[in-house]
């Protein structure tokens, strides 16, 4: 008997189901998460204490039949405690000793670092090469990633004091900035409920490995039409402060640095998301535009001027019409 074909709309609605049946009120939030998951990025939660973060972030991993593994990150965590470390071992049968590779817990297919900004930069250093290369070298050895790999991490909406915040080069690397807000009134109060008993059991899982990989494969396969690439490229251009005219009086006053090449890249990426999402084969304009935000808002640095004024990245990006 021959197995059914694969079927990608099948899983995106399996696990948009399990979301949603969990976190309430983040409809937004859940539909950018799935976006950036689908398209294979990296993805930073954001969002003040108790709006769900961590939790949006278990339900998904739930939801698949994927490892996953949470690293709480604190001031005194160190590089190995993510990575894994080579430790002295002796053979039982020969007594020899040698080193052996013990992995941490960044090899698992969804990895939450939880409070990223409580790290220090050079904990939040040993993500880099995983994020990018899906691999970590230690001793002089490079160890791949089991695949495929998802890094997310969670972080205040606001700075905190004793914070560290995320290097630029960390931030690029992360496809999206996915931002959870305060629940509508309704959905609050069916959050408050749930503390008394009436929450429903985590969700099982819905799609496997293999699904996960069919379906990542299918979103590289969206097709990204010539004039929305170039769309991507335009705004990309006129969101730094070094377009000179090109760029709105909002970005040449307020924005002291801009998106970098590879938010090009991900833009695009984060629309093939969104078209996977949608059920459609080319991303089209209003794809693009569903992944402006969400990809874009982490990468603009704005100028104290723009903090004292009250300018957010927000009025940033609807100065050039994203």
């Amino acid at each position: 008997m021959t197995e059914p074909p694969f079927n990608p709309a099948a899983v995106i609605d399996g696990l948009r189901a399990a979301l949603r049946s969990r976190v309430l009120g983040q409809a937004g939030a859940v539909r950018d998460l799935l976006a950036g998951f689908v398209a294979g990025g990296h993805i930073v939660i954001s969002g003040e204490p108790g709006v769900g973060k961590n939790l949006l972030a278990a339900t998904l991993a739930q939801a698949t039949s994927l490892l996953y593994r949470r690293i709480q990150c604190t001031p005194d965590l160190m590089a190995p405690d993510i990575v894994g470390a080579d430790v002295m071992w002796s053979d039982p049968r020969t007594g020899a000793r040698l080193l052996k590779f013990m992995p941490g817990p960044l090899f698992a297919n969804v990895v939450l670092a939880a409070e990223i900004t409580r790290a220090t930069p050079k904990a939040q250093a040993a993500l880099l090469e995983a994020m990018e290369e899906g691999a970590v070298t230690t001793g002089g050895r490079r160890h791949p990633l089991p695949e495929p790999f998802t890094l997310l991490t969670t972080a205040g909406a606001s700075r905190t004091e004793g914070a560290y915040t995320l290097s630029t080069a960390a931030l690029d690397r992360f496809l999206m900035n996915v931002d959870l807000r305060y629940p509508a009134e309704p959905d609050e109060l069916a959050v408050v409920h749930r503390a008394s008993g009436h929450a429903p059991p985590p969700a099982g899982p819905v799609a496997s490995r293999d699904d996960l990989l069919a379906l990542r494969q299918a979103v590289r396969a969206v097709e990204i039409p010539p004039d929305l690439a170039d769309r991507a490229h335009r705004l990309i251009r006129r969101l730094r402060p070094e377009a000179g005219d090109a760029a709105p009086p909002l970005v040449r006053e307020y924005v002291r640095l801009g998106p970098s090449p590879r938010a090009g890249q991900h833009l695009l990426q984060a629309a093939r998301g969104f078209a996977a999402l949608a059920g459609r084969p080319a991303a089209s304009p209003a794809d693009l535009a569903d992944a402006v935000a969400p990809v874009l808002r982490h990468r603009l640095a704005l100028t104290f001027r723009a903090e004292n004024e009250g300018v957010t990245v927000t009025d940033v990006l609807e100065s050039v019409g994203a």
